[in-house]
């Protein structure tokens, strides 16, 4: 029981960080959107890999 909870609370907290790097892409794009540039370009890239990132550390629910 005790490891239900400790893989419970794990994923949690791995959602929440996918949640955050949305906001943070959201965010990314939106200053993209606004003006184009090279900057916000290669921001918006950034952004994209961290969110892949994030998501490959989601443990794997059995």
């Amino acid at each position: 029981m005790e490891g239900d909870v400790v893989r419970i609370t794990n994923l949690l907290s791995a959602i929440q960080q996918v949640e955050l790097s949305l906001e943070e892409l959201k965010d990314a794009a939106d200053l993209y959107v606004a003006g184009p540039t090279p900057s916000s370009s290669v921001f918006l890239e950034l952004t994209r890999a961290q969110l892949v990132l994030v998501a490959l550390e989601l443990p794997l629910i059995e």
